[in-house]
């Protein structure tokens, strides 16, 4: 499928690197990334050989030699914004953002007090001045940046369990349902962070770590938690033109408010660290069950590529479906994938979105636009 004429940004999910790429299939992927103007990922390790361990259930981190391999695929942006930016803690979170800018990487979401890690990443491309922004929802303690603290842009969350005291009875042992709130000022904050990026900018673009993975997620609790939706609306109003997140591992949602396109999961990318041996597991209780960490959705994914003719929403939008292997690395999906991959998508984007496949690419708009 031949390109569209403008500006295209290539936007990834998770990213989790450890080595070169290889694969049969990753020249294919390094070909699409370059044939974007500008890359946008989630870097979802640490690049360091310092600090200590966090008391949590999975660590990750990488030898900084491998932004060598981020660089050769065209990433131009990474956001740090993300549960495991303080695996190694505050010189883990400073060593990777230290990396990337050294590599010429422009890093987002995370740095050494809350106006560097809230601070928009800017990208020139074609006459468009591009300003990406990134947060996280999902943190682990002390790891929210602050005035004069390190850390990563924090959207936090208030959590109730909602107990129903009649069916519980019956079903002893049920999870309870959970409903989920953002806290206000750090709403407000980045709605005030994407108004001063929209001053400025002829594209403001917000990526965001949140949701919850399968394998932590009630059946019965549905695909997204409360406070996404609203949360994604806001930044739109605010003056973003696109929202992408990651953080499930999985496919989700897509989304069109005001004509601007909300991925709510790209699902994985490259992510080197899905094989058992891989992990670092930090805590033998409770014994939790992480099969679905590295299922067969994760192993199909997604490269959002969002094409500007000019300022404001896009004028083209697609995902392009990747597959990942064993070892973890991308390679373009095949048909039977991208089938899998884009019934994923539809299944629960609704009928308010209409796709047009070109595999391995499905072309989205809003429906309203046809």
């Amino acid at each position: 499928m031949a390109a569209p004429a403008g500006v295209t940004l290539g936007v990834a999910g998770d990213v989790m690197i450890l080595r070169e790429p290889s694969g049969g299939g990753y020249a294919a992927v390094l070909d699409a990334l370059h044939a974007c103007d500008a890359l946008l990922v989630n870097l979802e390790t640490t690049l360091t050989e310092r600090g200590g361990a966090a008391d949590k259930l999975i660590r990750f981190r990488s030898d900084p030699k491998v932004v060598e391999h981020l660089r050769a695929a065209n990433v131009t942006v990474a956001n740090v914004a993300n549960n495991h930016s303080f695996d190694y803690g505050v010189e883990g979170l400073i060593d990777t953002v230290d990396n990337l800018a050294n590599a010429g990487i422009t890093p987002i979401g995370g740095g050494r007090d809350i106006d560097s890690a809230i601070r928009a990443g800017v990208v020139e491309r074609g006459g468009l001045r591009f300003s990406m922004i990134g947060f996280a929802s999902t943190l682990p303690v002390g790891s929210s940046a602050g005035p004069g603290r390190p850390g990563i842009t924090p959207v936090r969350v208030l959590s109730r369990f909602l107990v129903d005291t009649v069916t519980i009875d019956e079903q002893p042992g049920m999870a309870p349902l959970v409903e989920t709130t953002p806290f206000a000022e750090d709403v407000e904050r980045l709605e005030q962070a994407v108004a001063r990026a929209r001053t400025d900018s002829d594209v403001v673009i917000v990526t965001c770590h949140w949701g919850v993975p399968r394998a932590c997620l009630a059946p019965y609790q549905g695909h997204l938690c409360d406070y996404q939706r609203p949360l994604a609306h806001r930044l739109i109003d605010a003056g973003a033109d696109a929202v992408l997140g990651h953080h499930p591992h999985s496919l989700s949602e897509i989304e069109f408010y005001n004509n601007r396109p909300i991925f709510y999961s790209l699902g994985n990318f490259l992510f080197q660290a899905r094989a058992v041996e891989d992990r670092e597991f930090g805590r033998a209780e409770p014994d939790y069950d992480l099969s679905k960490l590295h299922d067969e959705l994760t192993k199909v994914g997604g490269l959002a590529r969002l094409t500007w003719t000019g300022p404001g929403a896009p004028s083209h939008v697609d995902l392009l479906s990747v597959a990942i292997d064993a070892a973890g690395n991308p390679s373009i999906a095949d048909s039977a994938q991208h089938e899998f991959a884009t019934g994923i998508v539809r299944g629960l984007s609704g009928s308010t979105v209409r796709f047009t496949d070109a595999a391995p690419a499905t072309v989205v708009a809003p429906v309203e636009l046809t």
